[in-house]
Parts: C-alpha cells; structure tokens; sequence
C-alpha cells in the first residue's frame, strides 16, 4: 500500500513536469530573436504581405530601444498555438506608441503535420517623444501565464528642419510690411505644418487642407478657419492689429500664400468646403475667387479693381492694326471687345496665309505667381477661318507693291 503512494505520488509529478515543460515550450523557444531569422510563412500565405521587411528595427527584451517619431518596430516571439498559449501585448505611455499590426504567421508545414508553430509579429509606430513601455504576455484562454517580457522605448523627436513663415501685411499696397519667423518642423514639411505654424504665430486659424498636383497646390480653407467665418482660434497676437474684414482676409490670403509660395515654391490655388469657389463678402473687390486661377497677391487685386471679374480690363478694349493706316486693304488687326471676346483677320495684303482668321476669348494674366505685374495676353480660339484648296496664280492688283508672287 505504500509502495503504491509512493508510486502515485512519482506519476503525478511526472505528469505535472510534463506539462509546466509544454507550457514553456508554447512560448519560450526563441530567447533572442533576430529579425534575421524571420521564418518562410506556410504556402497558404502571401509571403510578399507577411513576411517583415527587412530594415524594420527589431526590439531587444528588457533594453531600452530609442526610436525616433513615424519610425516603425517590430517585436518577434515564437508561439505554439496548439499548446493553447499565444502572445499578447499590453501597450502603456500615452500615445507615445500605436499599434500597427498583430499577426501570427506559421512555420513551413508542407506535409501537414499538427502541432506545427509559428511566430507572432507585433509591430508598432513611434507616435511622439516620450516613454512607453510594450509587455508581451504568453498565457492560456484560462490566463494561466506562462511567462511576460518587457520592452522599454524612448520616442525621440528626430531630425528636426527650419521654415520661414511670412506674415505678409501688403493688405493691397506692392512693397507693403512683411514680417518673417522661424518654424521648427519634424518630418516632411506640409502646407498644413506651413498653416499650422502661422496660426500658433498670429493666434488666427489657418486651418486648411491642401492637395499638391505637380508645381501647383490646392488649398481648401476650411470652415473652422478664420478666414471663411470660423471662430479665429481667439484673439490674435498682440503684434497683429486689423482694422476691419477686409484687412483680416487680405492679410490671411497673403500670408498662407507668401508662405507657402516661398518655402514650397508652388503656385496657390484657393478653394473652400471642399472645393467650392472661395468667396469671402469681406472683401469689396474681388468677391470671389476662381478655382482655375492661382492666387496672385492683394496688390495685383487692388491694381486691377476697376476691371477685376469676368470682364477684362477697359485699356484693352477695342481694335488693334498692324498699321497706322490703311491702305487699299487692312493689315493684321484684333478686335477686343468688353466681353471678353476676340475676332481676328489675317493681312489682306497676304494672299498665301491660308490662316484667315479666328475668334475666341481673351484675357490678362501674369506670367507667374513670382512677379504678377508681369502680364500676358491670353487667346482661347474657339473658331478658324482657312482656307482650303485652290490653285495658285501671279498677283496683280494692290497686293504687286509687295513683288509679284502667287496669290
């Protein structure tokens, strides 16, 4: 009888080492895992989706790992899913770190064997500075823990760059006061760091959001924004003094597009809601301003007031000839008219121009954001005028003073 206890008392104490054994097993075989030695994923998993790059920072257990913010990392653990235990993760430090994915990925098994583990991959984001703290737990549903593991992080900032904010108060007058400020940024510099920067200057909401499309950019002031009736993120600065609207609005357009001008070398195009055209009643000239035409700057607004809308200038209006007479036949000649449209007609002196003519739209535009009192004259054919066929023949007539030729 006693022999038998004896014996009992042996199994069980077997069976119990078997089992703490098999615990440890389901999570402790990869002391000091490298991402080097990331496993191939089974067959039944797209390794191009699974599989960690290779220049992912990989955490050490118990040392304290430094990233620097928007820097990726990843903690690698062996794991046994048929034991019952997996991995899990508890992530403290306010924000400093975010998840970005959790996955288990499974040893080669070509022939289907049960029992076959794997690895769990949990990689993380370096959010902002601070500290924060990563706890791996391996446990049971019924969390009987196996083993936990710590990885500390220190976020830091990273390499930092400099931006010149302008807050330009031209208000509609060329050579008017601009003021500059250093901007300290982390990362990619954006147009919403640029607005971002001058409304943390000024105490006025920039807030905008903004597309880039090749040299040009898309600016959409949003409705929280001071600029488009929003509540101006409190009163500005005391180094920023507006006697009305308009020199609030002015200020605001010039600013955020000197700004962005400058530091990104982008032509600005202004929008609002979304894409909407950007009106602002504020202002008593222009009202509004078209999505198709890059900002210019207050001083080439309040220049061309008189004229400013869909009307081109009047100092343009009527009929431009190549001549300042007329012979027996008109030379080349344009014709303007106040509605933005255009007629035009070749020499009648110039029988071999087959071009005899066009009609369209014109318009006054810079040649570039830079310097916008340099302008051009802008044609949009709509119709030509030519002349097709025909047989060539001498010239006689007024068209021989110029030497006989084909007419």
């Amino acid at each position: 009888m006693t022999v038998w206890k004896a014996k009992r008392k042996t199994t069980m104490a077997i069976a119990a080492l078997l089992l703490l054994c098999a615990a440890l097993a389901a999570c402790t075989l990869s002391i000091t895992p490298k991402i080097t030695e990331t496993p191939e994923p089974s067959a039944a998993k797209d390794p191009v989706e699974d599989e960690p790059g290779d220049s992912i920072k990989a955490l050490g257990w118990e040392d304290v790992d430094r990233l620097e913010v928007g820097e990726e990392a990843l903690i690698y653990l062996y794991e046994n899913p048929s034991t019952g235990y997996r991995w899990y993760y508890e992530i403290t430090g306010n924000g400093v770190v975010e998840l970005v994915s959790d996955r288990y990925i499974s040893d080669p098994n070509p022939k289907g064997w049960d029992g076959v583990g794997g690895s769990r991959y949990i990689t993380i984001k370096a959010v902002t500075p601070g500290e924060a703290s990563i706890e791996m737990i391996c446990k049971r549903a019924d969390d009987e823990i196996a083993e936990t593991r710590a990885y500390p992080i220190v976020v830091t900032a990273g390499q930092r760059s400099t931006a010149l904010l302008y807050a330009d108060y031209s208000l509609g007058e060329a050579g008017g006061d601009i003021r500059t400020q250093e901007l300290i940024y982390e990362g990619e510099l954006t147009v919403e760091k640029l607005a971002a920067g001058l409304s943390g200057w000024s105490k006025l909401d920039f807030s905008v959001s903004a597309v880039i499309d090749g040299k040009a950019v898309i600016v959409d002031w949003l409705k929280a924004s001071a600029l488009t009736g929003g509540t101006g993120g409190g009163e500005p600065d005391t180094g920023f003094s507006f006697p009305d609207g308009e020199s609030l609005s002015w200020f605001m357009l010039d600013s955020l597009w000197r700004t962005v001008y400058e530091n990104l070398g982008l032509e600005v195009y202004y929008t609002m809601d979304g894409g909407k055209t950007l009106t602002l009643p504020a202002l008593s000239y222009p009202a509004s301003f078209p999505a198709d035409i890059p900002y210019l700057g207050s001083p080439f607004y309040v220049t061309h007031s008189d004229a400013y809308g869909d009307a081109p200038e009047p100092q343009y209006y009527g009929g431009w000839h190549a001549s300042p007479t007329v012979g027996s036949g008109f030379n080349t000649r344009y014709r303007f008219d106040p509605d933005g449209s255009f007629i035009y007609c070749c020499s009648d002196m110039d029988g071999m121009d087959r071009n005899r003519g066009a009609d369209g739209k014109w318009s006054i535009k810079p040649i570039s954001t830079a310097n916008p009192q340099n302008e051009l004259l802008c044609l949009e054919i709509s119709t030509r005028i030519v002349w097709e066929g025909g047989i060539e023949v001498e010239s006689f007539g007024p068209t021989s003073q110029h030497g006989n030729g084909p007419v």
